[in-house]
């Protein structure tokens, strides 16, 4: 080595900085790769996956070669005849400690797909124990050429580590490199394996390969070496000693259990061949040969068992086995789906398919395997996408066999494409990728055989069906023949022929001769229809004894039409032209049928029309569908009315609250300032009293809108029935009777006790109206009724439960079907001016509804009319209760009341002056918030409206509560569609209110609210 003078040190400055910094750089990352990932072993190994341990390095010296220009062509042609020469490294280079750094870890990878490359693998183990460990190291992937695994003499001798080369055997040149005498350090034992080697020179006698290994304590470095024409797999495993002789045992029931099922299959297939001589069978059989040989090569037990020295034919096993499993796979499908019939293009694409895996199955002993398997890999991918093809389309076409098939192939298929992927290197190893044929055959075998079965049966199914179908037809040709000849005979004998057709069909023939109107001819098939005996019919029939008079008229009259038409020689029309008729017929028991009937004319010689002939079947179940559809149609368009009427009235029914609040406020303002017994005073009473019956009005709107409060309590109806007729008695006539037919037991329902008053008294009062006149018979009834399923479906808007069903009828005039579609709209009323407003139905219809009931309505013009209510019955074990009674209070308290109508407003804060209260009225929910947090602590207690722009009332009262938690809120609304009494409470507001309200109502809320909150403070 050259020494240079410090004078020239300042002319190779930078570049020696440079260089000094690279080698730095590169002995640091050698020194990184230098620390090798370790599998600890101890005396717990049973079983585990070291393949996260490996280090490989990948040998393409041969190219690098190929490129010198000193490489002769002689040399290059003896490299690749002699793939052995072809790859430079040795054991000696690659277990150098020069050569360390460049193996890389494997990280997970456990496949490198189709390599003609030479890969080194290092596997370095720590024995942590004091004591030699005896396990075993497994390479499981069956198909590969070469596979040399490279012992540390030393380890198993436990000699020193440092032996020369002249300490090795003539055996050990596998170990040395004859260009290079340098000592290697360390002497190897190897072991060979792989279809190169016979299976006789392994150490143990399993079907893939293991490596037996006595571990000394402390650290042991393994390579080996794979060179494979087919693909570069490595799961390793760990096996301990136990461990491994359990698995041995189980590996090989299994696989025999395995075999023994698919030549029980085989077995199976072939007698049943025998059997039915159908070609399917053997196609299976071959399928199933060549897979069975597949796998067995595929995971080494034809190695092991069949041919263990012979190593050309381990290699060219697996892409023949591959390509006679799908010769057997497409022939099967050919004939199981009958391609050749359902599909005949794609049916082509298979014939080609399978002369091609015939040409390969046989250049499988030509070609050299990498291309053999890897054209089968192909091959197999292109075999799934037809098969596969095949069966789907034919079961979107409804085919049994391809339910089948693809019910069996899925699993087969996809194990299939798991496996070609892992061949390529694009899955990893695993037991999915490495077993998943196998497990899925037996499934597979098992499915297509019940197929087979379900395809025998469905073809002599077919069979039987063809010949049925040919005698038919010889039958049909027959019986044409001989309708033929006697349509030649005279038109009178031509009578017999229709008998024959006629006594075979359910509807009725039958002729009816013109001139006399008598029946000529019926069918038997009359007994069925109406109970009479074909010549009970003919000597009975007449249109006024067997059809009722609406039927007959418009009969006689179609009948007449049609032999108009007919006589007509312009105008005549055929069978199918001919009107139909639909009548009303009476059957032998009296019973009334619908029947439709179509008509044509036989003419004689000259044309005239003399019979008439008839097919008549019945179409009573088809009436009776129709008519209980259009009943259905029309109590659903009622109530679709009744519900847009209700959101109308419940719209109006908020501002007339509003406007009633003002007036009834001002009021009773009013009252206070004026003397008892003064003519103003009389007529401000007289204004109060209306403003009630106003209020009450709107509460009908709300209830009949379903938009009432109601506070619904257990009530016995029965109790209140007979309170009613007791009170109504003294108002009707003597002329009306009243019978009541009310059990003593408890009918309980969850209501308003004032709203089912109301439903009894007006349901009471109209009846006693109807019957005023003339007297009649007012009845009242109460009964249980349970609703299952089918019985609910008869009423409209019920559900399935047990029901109090109400009944109140009269005798009295009844009502048409036009009154009937009206009965529960607001403000209609067949009552004269001044006897009604036209709303106690509505308010009925409105309350029933409400509680989860209905209302059905039957009456006939002369006959009376009843009236069904449906109460959903009160839970067991619901008690009785009680109303509430209320009283007037005052204060001193100072109130925030907000409204966004300024009456309202200077009502408010007028009234509740006069009890006592300091108030501050504000018009507008965003000027309350601003005029309550200027001073929060000012006011005891909010009244708020709930409808306002810009902040609702429980949006107010929750800004309020931000600022002030604790003041109570009284919410006032003058409709409660989207907020009730239960939804503010469960919002934190004290009191609801409803509007319009009376001094009084609205004194004691403010009460209790402030009441509540003064025990909640304390």
């Amino acid at each position: 080595m050259k020494i240079y003078s410090l004078r020239y040190c300042h002319k190779y400055y930078l570049p020696i900085i440079v260089v000094v910094s690279l080698l730095s750089i590169t002995t640091g990352h050698l020194y990184a790769n230098t620390q090798s990932k370790i599998f600890i072993l101890d005396d717990g190994l049973t079983k585990q996956e070291i393949t996260q341990y490996l280090y490989y390095y990948i040998d393409d010296t041969s190219k690098d070669d190929s490129n010198k220009n000193n490489t002769s062509n002689k040399e290059n042609i003896y490299k690749i005849a002699n793939k052995e020469n072809i790859h430079k490294l040795d054991i000696k280079t690659i277990a150098s400690e020069q050569f360390s750094s460049s193996f890389k870890l494997l990280e997970g990878k456990s496949s490198f797909g189709y390599s003609p490359l030479s890969y080194w693998f290092r596997l370095t183990v720590e024995n942590s124990t004091s004591h030699p460990i005896e396990w075993f190291i497994e390479y499981p992937y069956a198909v590969v050429d070469k596979f040399i695994f490279y012992k540390p003499i030393d380890n198993e001798n436990g000699n020193s580590q440092g032996s020369t080369l002249k300490n090795l055997t003539s055996t050990d040149s596998a170990s040395l490199d004859l260009n290079n005498t340098k000592p290697i350090g360390q002497l190897f034992s190897i072991i060979k394996s792989g279809d190169k080697y016979p299976f006789s020179e392994r150490p143990v006698n399993f079907r893939t390969t293991i490596i037996p290994i006595l571990q000394n304590p402390g650290q042991t470095t393994f390579y080996f070496n794979i060179i494979s024409d087919g693909s570069i797999v490595v799961p390793l495993l760990a096996w301990g000693k136990k461990r491994f002789e359990s698995h041995v045992n189980a590996d090989s029931a299994v696989n025999w259990l395995y075999y023994g099922i698919m030549f029980a299959a085989i077995l199976y297939n072939f007698f049943i061949f025998l059997s039915v001589r159908e070609l399917t069978y053997p196609y299976l059989i071959i399928f199933i040969v060549g897979v069975s040989l597949f796998t067995m090569t595929h995971n080494g037990l034809s190695f092991q068992y069949l041919w263990p020295n012979s190593m050309w034919w381990a290699n060219a096993c697996h892409p023949f086995s591959g390509f006679l499993t799908w010769i057997g796979a497409i022939m099967f499908t050919i004939s199981f789906l009958s391609t050749k019939l359902t599909l005949p293009r794609l049916h082509i694409f298979l014939i080609i398919m399978v002369y091609c895996d015939i040409l390969m199955l046989f250049t499988s002993f030509v070609l050299p395997y990498h291309i053999a398997s890897q054209s089968m890999v192909i091959f197999t991918a292109i075999n799934v996408f037809a098969m596969l093809s095949s069966g789907l389309i034919l079961s979107f076409k409804g085919q049994r066999q391809a339910k089948f098939y693809i019910l069996a192939w899925s699993s087969m298929l996809t194990s299939s494409l798991i496996l070609a992927l892992k061949a390529f290197g694009f899955l990893e190893s695993n037991v999915w990728t490495d077993s998943g044929v196998q497990m899925s055959i037996a499934l597979f075998v098992t499915i297509l055989s019940f197929g087979l079965v379900d395809k025998i049966n469905t073809i002599k199914k077919e069979r039987q069906k063809a010949l049925e179908e040919k005698q038919n037809a010889l039958e049909e040709k027959q019986k044409a023949f001989e309708e033929k000849e006697i349509a030649l005979e005279m038109v009178s004998a031509s009578e017999k022929q229709y008998r024959l057709l006629a006594n075979s069909v359910k509807e009725v023939i039958w002729t009816l001769d013109l001139r006399t109107l008598q029946m000529s001819y019926i069918t038997p098939s009359i007994f069925q229809m109406t109970g009479y005996t074909a010549e009970e019919a003919k000597k009975e029939f007449s249109f006024k004894k067997m059809l009722s008079p609406d039927s007959a008229k418009k009969t006689m009259e179609a009948i007449k039409v049609a032999t108009a038409i007919s006589n007509n020689d312009n105008r005549r029309q055929t069978f199918e032209e001919m009107p139909q008729i639909e009548a009303e017929f009476y059957t032998k028991s009296g019973d009334v049928i619908w029947v439709e009937t179509n008509l044509t004319f036989l003419r004689d010689e000259d044309g005239k029309p003399f019979e008439m002939l008839g097919v008549t079947r019945d179409i009573t179940k088809r009436r009776r569908t129709e008519r209980e559809k259009k009943k259905l149609e029309e109590k659903l368009i009622q109530s679709n009315k009744l519900e847009a009427i209700g959101t109308l009235a419940g719209g109006i029914s908020h501002d007339m609250n509003n406007i009633l609040t003002a007036i009834m406020g001002y009021v009773e303002i009013s009252l206070s300032d004026v003397p008892e017994g003064s003519r103003i005073r009389q007529r401000l009473d007289r204004v109060l009293n209306a403003c009630y019956r106003a209020r009450d009005l709107v509460k009908q709107i709300l209830t009949f809108s379903r938009q009432d409060s109601q506070e619904n309590i257990p009530v016995n109806i029965n109790i209140m029935i007979k309170e009613v007729l007791k009170l109504i008695r003294a108002s009707l006539p003597a002329t009306i009777k009243i019978q009541q037919n009310i059990p003593k037991d408890k009918y309980i329902l969850i209501a308003d006790p004032t709203k089912i008053h109301q439903i009894i008294m007006n349901l009471c009062s109209n009846a006693g109206y109807a019957m005023q006149e003339e007297g009649g018979t007012l009845a009242v009834c109460t009964e249980l009724m349970e609703l299952d399923p089918d019985s609910a479906g008869k009423y409209l808007d019920l559900k399935p439960g047990t029901y109090i069903r109400m009944t109140v009828s009269d005798t009295g005039h009844g009502m048409n079907k036009e009154i009937i579609e009206r009965i529960f709209e607001p403000f209609f009323t067949t009552k004269p001016r001044g006897k009604g407003t036209g709303m106690g139905l509505a308010m009925v219809h409105g309350i029933v509804q409400n509680l989860g009931g209905n209302i059905y309505v039957y009456s006939e013009v002369g006959k009376g009319t009843t009236f069904h209510l449906f109460f959903p019955k009160a839970p067991e074990g619901s008690q009785v209760g009680t109303i509430e009674a209320v009283s007037i209070a005052t204060g001193d308290e100072t109130i925030l009341y907000v409204d966004d109508e300024i009456p309202i407003v200077e009502m408010a804060q007028e009234m509740l002056t006069t009890l006592g209260y300091k108030v501050e009225g504000v018009v507008g929910s965003v000027q309350a918030l601003e005029r309550f947090k200027q001073n929060p602590e000012k006011f005891d207690i909010v009244i708020t409206d709930q409808t306002m722009p810009n902040l609702t009332g429980c949006e107010l009262a929750k800004r309020i509560w931000e600022i002030r938690s604790e003041i109570p809120v009284i919410l006032c609304s003058g409709f409660n569609d989207l907020v009730n009494p239960e939804f503010a409470k469960s919002i934190g507001i004290s009191q609801y209110v409803m509007k319009p309200y009376s001094k009084q109502e609205i004194s004691v809320k403010i009460r209790k609210a402030l009441q509540r909150e003064q025990i909640a403070h304390n």
